[in-house]
């Protein structure tokens, strides 16, 4: 059985969610799922971010993978968590549920550089628009996750 945990990397506007989609267009829609805490913050074509809830969107994000992982237990499957997993922790639940259900870790790290990810990050819908310092931060945070 053939079981694959995509876990992206890299700070707002670095290209991991295009990225993703593309890892996804290789495989069959239903073989490979995205998930992202962004679509917690999405409300009819709106997106409403309140880091306050921050703690409990990441939470709803990793049973929305359990459930998936839960339920292909006797199939393959290939799931991509497109979060920013900036921190070695912030992707420790998702390789946590991998080794539970038995998939395999493949990390996806991108980098397109601070001043490029600023600059998509500008391109975006404003309320898509993550603030240049939090992007900066992040990317000075950065650890190397390994696979």
């Amino acid at each position: 059985m053939n079981k694959i945990l995509y876990i992206m990397q890299g700070v707002p506007g670095s290209g991991k969610s295009c990225l993703a989609r593309m890892i996804q267009s290789s495989y069959t829609e239903a073989d490979c799922v995205i998930f992202s805490t962004d679509e917690y913050w999405s409300y009819a074509d709106q997106y409403r971010f309140d880091e306050r809830n921050l703690r409990w969107a990441h939470q709803w994000n990793q049973r929305r993978v359990a459930q998936k992982m839960l339920k292909d237990l006797s199939t393959d499957s290939f799931i991509i968590v497109d979060n920013t997993n900036i921190l070695g922790s912030e992707a420790l639940p998702y390789r946590m549920l991998a080794e539970m259900f038995e998939y395999t870790v493949q990390v996806v790290s991108v980098d397109c550089g601070l001043d490029e990810a600023i600059r998509r990050n500008a391109e975006r819908k404003e309320d898509r628009q993550v603030p240049e310092e939090v992007i900066r931060e992040r990317y000075s945070k950065m650890e190397r996750l390994m696979t």
